[in-house]
Formats: structure tokens, sequence, C-alpha cells
């Protein structure tokens, strides 16, 4: 019995009504494997031809090829992960369906059964154990690789200070080239961000007023820095994303009003705050980040923003242990992701900032340069301040 296992656990015979590879000592019936996909001649086997196999069966649309869930989850996971080459994935399933349909119906079942159980081997269901993987305690009791002095960072006890730099130099121009990501992705990623910015680009995009870049015009920086009057373009960065809008004093104003009216200002100035104590001078720190978790963090402060049990601990225990600009980050990213997702979305569609889009042309924002987090005045607290309408 264990030797008949251990064959069916290396994919050489497998159970025809039973997708785990393993002989029971009853009247279950088995089938041999075909050479095509026995272990000693298909040792690997690709993500793409996984694929290949699992939109077959997806696509065959019947009960007894019904992908299981852990089956729809992989095939989702690798549509994603081949999105580049996903329509090539489909085509090679659509022309091994074809081939399978010319054949005869009990030679197309055993090949089904037989690719089914090639898969089980190589991507076997949760649970189940892998003869493909690889041993880990046979790894522990293999001699470590020992790797070369200058990628441990140590000096060549064989030569002179100066070749051990040398190696040290050469290992890391080889580093430098290889490549960290794959190119599809970064192609893709750099695409979508052309295609998004390329409207706000003066180079790419020249305004009715004319490229600074190309002529000696400076009407495009007057308008991009007034606070009085707001144009097209700069509203419209505003709905890329909360850090466009942050980044522009008049959408930062537009986006505190709305804040004070959802009675939520203080996130806003919390956030504001732990921007600005991260560029205070290392005298002013200790102070600042005590006024912070006064005023916000504490039981009873007094604008105590949102944040949950395990962050507040975490905030709690780095302000006490020494009170560094970066105590507040677990909140900072808290707080950050309340409005990113929650209030930025609701701002964009409130009728609030659609009627301010609709009179952009007569609108006569102050000026509010003081209420920039990207600027190196101090911050102005919202939630205690009398906004301008």
């Amino acid at each position: 019995m264990h030797l008949s296992h251990m064959i069916a656990a290396h994919g050489y015979i497998f159970p025809i009504d039973d997708h785990i590879l393993t002989v029971k000592n009853d009247a279950s019936f088995y089938r041999f494997q075909t050479k095509f996909f026995w272990l000693s001649r298909c040792t690997k086997a690709e993500n793409s031809d996984y694929a290949v196999y699992l939109c077959k069966r997806a696509m065959y649309n019947k009960s007894r090829t019904t992908l299981a869930d852990y089956e729809m989850d992989s095939l989702s996971k690798l549509q994603h992960t081949l999105q580049s080459s996903w329509q090539y994935v489909v085509w090679q399933a659509e022309e091994q369906i074809k081939v399978d349909k010319k054949r005869d119906k009990t030679e197309r079942k055993i090949l089904d059964s037989q690719e089914r159980a090639f898969w089980d081997l190589h991507r076997p269901a949760p649970g189940c154990i892998s003869t493909t993987e690889v041993d880990r305690r046979k790894l522990n009791r293999m001699k470590p690789k020992i790797l070369p002095y200058f990628i441990r960072g140590c000096p060549d006890p064989k030569g002179s200070p100066t070749e051990s730099l040398k190696g040290q130099i050469e290992f890391l121009k080889r580093q430098l080239d290889r490549r960290r990501q794959k190119l599809s992705k970064v192609y893709e990623s750099l695409k979508n961000y052309s295609n998004l910015y390329n409207e706000f680009d003066e180079m790419l995009t020249p305004s009715d007023q004319g490229s600074p870049w190309i002529v000696e015009n400076t009407d495009f920086w007057d308008s991009e820095a007034s606070n009085a009057v707001v144009s097209q373009r700069r509203y419209k960065r505003w709905e890329i994303s909360i850090t466009e809008l942050l980044k522009d004093p008049v959408g930062y104003h537009q986006f505190a009003k709305f804040l004070q009216k959802e009675f939520s200002a203080e996130n806003l100035d919390f956030y504001a705050d732990c921007r600005q104590v991260k560029a205070l001078p290392m005298s002013q720190v200790p102070q600042k980040v005590a006024e912070i978790y006064q005023l916000y963090l504490v039981e009873d402060a007094k604008y105590l923003i949102n944040v949950d049990a395990q962050v507040a601990e975490q905030v709690r225990k780095s302000t006490c242990e020494g009170g560094g600009r970066y105590s507040f980050d677990p909140a900072e990213e808290h707080i950050f992701n309340l409005m990113k997702n929650d209030s930025y979305t609701r701002f964009i569609r409130s009728d609030d900032y659609k009627d301010y889009v609709n009179n952009m042309s007569r609108s006569k924002t102050p000026t509010l340069s003081k209420l920039s987090i990207f600027v190196s005045k101090p911050m102005l607290s919202l939630s205690n301040s009398n906004l301008p309408s």
C-alpha cells in the first residue's frame, strides 16, 4: 500500500472518481498516466499552461467540468498576473477545445482525466500535500551556500581592501542592470500615467494663453498661482486624487469648508499638523508632538479624531518612548485613508463642489497660502477658525 501510494502521489497512476492522488484499500478504479504527463518527463508546470487549462474547462460550460472554488480563485489571480498576454491564453484554450471536439468521446474523456490528474499533482487543492514542492527539511540539512565576500560585505581575506571595494562596485553595477519589475507592467503604468496627466502638461497640451515653455509669456504661471480665479485645468486636477486636491491652496480650502459642514474638519487639521511636524527642526519636534497628542488623541481631546484602539495604542507608546516626528504615522495613514475613501469621494460628488465649478469664473476666493499643507508657512487650524465663504 505504501509503494502504491507513493506511485500515485507522484502522478504515475490516479483515481478515476477522485482528485486526491492516493491509493485506497477498496474497490476504487485507477488509471495509468500517459508518458507525456510523467513527472520524470515534465518537471515544471508553467502558470500560462495552467491558465489555458482553467480557461478551457470554464468554456466547456458543463457540470462535469465546473471549476472548484480554489480553481476559480487561481483563474482570477492568473488573469491579473498574465493580463498582458491573456488574449493569447484565451485563444489557446479555444483552439484546444476545437481539437478536442474532433476526438472520439471515450478518448476525449480519458485525456481530460489525465490532464486533470496532471494539474492535481502540480496545483493540488488546498490541504493536499504536493510532492513537487521542495522539502524544507532537506534544505535545512543541505550545506549552506557561501556567498562571495563582496556580496556579504566582508573584506577579502586573501586580497587587499582595494580589490574588495572593486568587487563590491562591480557587484552593485550588475545589480543596477537587473530588472526588478516586468517591462510590460512598467509600460502599462507609464502609459496610464501619461494619458492621465497629458492634458495638464504645457509642453504636450498648450493652453490658450500659450505654453511658457515655448513662448516668453508668463500668463499661465500667473493664472496658476492666482487664488482669485481658478482655471479649468486646476479643478480638473482635483478630481484625479485627493493628493492633487490638497496640493492646491484653493482646493484645500474648499475641501476644508466641506469637512466643516460634515463636522469632520479635525481629520484634515490632524493630517496637516502631522505633515508640518515632519518639517520642523529637531529642537521643536518634542513640544509639537505633545501638543498634537493632547489636541487630537487623548480621551478628552478638544478635537478628538476617530482612530481604532490599536492605532491609538501604537501612537501612545511611540509618543511616550520619545515623541519623534514620525510618532503619528499609523494614525496619519489611517486618517488619510479615511478622507481618501470617504470624505474626498463625497466632496467630489457634492452639490457644493458642482456649484463651485459652475460658478468658477465669478468666484472670488481669498488668498489662502497659509492653508496649503505643502507650503513652509505655519498651518492654520480649521476646526476653530472661521473660514471665509
